[in-house]
């Protein structure tokens, strides 16, 4: 039912607390199942117990995108599969990595919520920082302990009970999209931070001109929230917390393989606006799209890749 939007008054975001929610599409769970089979031989049947279906919502009031029904995060034998299976899926160094740097500073103390195998934590430590991480998946922390990492398995809301205004910064990187219980996890991570600390995290782009929306990885049990910038900055604003900084991830080499299949992706849908085809038959019968392609090193920079990384302070 793309396209047809629906009210549910009985339904409140999961961010804002707030039942001004739509519905904008539904997804049906036997093609969900198909994919992460054909594609990563995952079967994840048992997250969809007795659902046909399942919506994606948005929040009028904050611009948050989520998945319901809320109870569809895989556990830790999905992400144990899932770093078996995908390649790269713990990227010891990201772009978000590179850019958080400049925000911290020797003495500094750092909390990184799922921090993996511990390589971000790992490189502030070495800088001087004094770094603390939380990760759930067991066979990453059994990696990250044999760096002598300060690393505990468990949850972000465990956490703050103990260590109220510890940190002088709380960061998350590809993390807030996996959390259905989305507010009390950004305000665990607040309670944690000292008043003025800096909170900063990142998520996928769902604004990106990647097809992120047709990428399975993208969907239950992988991901429950969508995010982009209205929603970041709205996040600021719901937590009182000031906005500092929002930036784009350039396209990276990696994904330009998906950037092509995302561009002919949207081309082969339905557009019978005369431009549009003007630009469908360049793309395609004049293999103008093969010649865009070979020549993205030269622009990527100016295209906007996978994430957005957001930064505020307390």
């Amino acid at each position: 039912m793309p396209g047809i939007y629906l009210r549910l008054m009985d339904l409140v975001c999961p961010l804002t607390q707030s039942n001004n929610i739509i519905v904008e599409k539904e997804l049906k769970i036997d093609t969900i199942i198909r994919k992460y089979r054909s594609s990563y031989n995952i079967d994840v049947s048992k997250y969809f117990h007795n659902l046909d279906n399942i919506k994606i919502c948005r929040c009028l009031d904050s611009g948050y995108r989520f998945y319901h029904p809320f109870n569809l995060e895989g556990d830790n034998e999905f992400y144990e599969l899932l770093q078996r299976k995908v390649k790269f899926y713990y990227m010891p160094w990201k772009w978000e990595h590179q850019k958080a740097l400049k925000y911290i500073r020797s003495g500094m103390r750092v909390l990184e919520v799922g921090c993996a195998r511990g390589d971000f934590i790992d490189k502030l430590s070495e800088r001087g920082a004094i770094c603390t991480g939380l990760e759930l998946n067991q066979s990453a922390v059994v990696e990250s302990k044999k760096k002598k990492l300060c690393i505990h398995q468990e949850t972000i809301q465990s956490h703050s009970t103990n260590y109220s205004e510890h940190y002088d910064i709380v960061c998350s990187f590809q993390v807030m999209e996996h959390v259905s219980d989305i507010r009390s996890f950004i305000e665990s991570q607040i309670r944690v931070l000292k008043k003025g600390g800096k909170l900063i995290v990142s998520v996928p782009n769902n604004d990106s001109p990647l097809d992120l929306e047709n990428n399975q990885l993208n969907q239950p049990p992988h991901h429950m929230g969508l995010w982009n910038q209205n929603s970041l900055k709205n996040l600021g604003m719901i937590f009182k917390l000031k906005l500092v900084d929002i930036k784009f991830e350039p396209l990276q080499k990696y994904h330009y393989g998906w950037y092509e299949r995302s561009i002919e992706e949207k081309f082969n849908k339905d557009n019978n606006h005369y431009k549009y085809k003007i630009l469908k038959f360049l793309y395609f019968n004049l293999r103008l799209g093969k010649v865009y392609v070979k020549y993205l090193d030269f622009f990527s920079r100016m295209i906007r890749g996978h994430t957005i990384m957001a930064v505020y302070n307390k």
